[in-house]
């Protein structure tokens, strides 16, 4: 899951400049759901559903704080707009939170690291 993720960071990277903002964050949002799953694994643990991910990383993961979980939540309360809804989004949350997104993705990505090789 953590490659998996990987490989989808490398790809939004390439086409960071010819996509548009709703395939970028609905992929930021995979990676994170993908890293997060892995953790989950490692744990002994399945998911079947996409806000027990969030649930799973304040229980077990406090280092995640409120600010790192809300953003999580917001990728995919925007994912699902885009994917159930067709609701456009705004390219502005993409420029304004980018960062931060690879903030939260890199500390997971470094967390299942740590976790499988301690």
């Amino acid at each position: 899951m953590r490659d998996l993720a990987q490989k989808r960071l490398e790809s939004i990277k390439r086409r960071r400049t010819t996509d548009d903002p709703e395939f970028i964050i609905e992929d930021y949002y995979e990676a994170a759901k993908e890293l997060i799953t892995a953790l989950l694994f490692i744990k002994g643990y399945k998911s079947y559903s996409h806000e027990c991910l969030i649930t799973f990383l304040k229980e077990f993961y406090p280092e995640y704080g409120e600010a790192d979980r809300s953003l999580i939540e917001q990728l995919r309360q925007i994912r699902n707009d885009l994917l159930y809804r067709g609701e456009p989004i705004a390219s502005e949350f993409l420029n304004r939170r980018e960062k931060d997104i690879e903030e939260v993705i890199k500390k997971l990505i470094k967390k299942t690291q740590e976790e499988i090789q301690p």
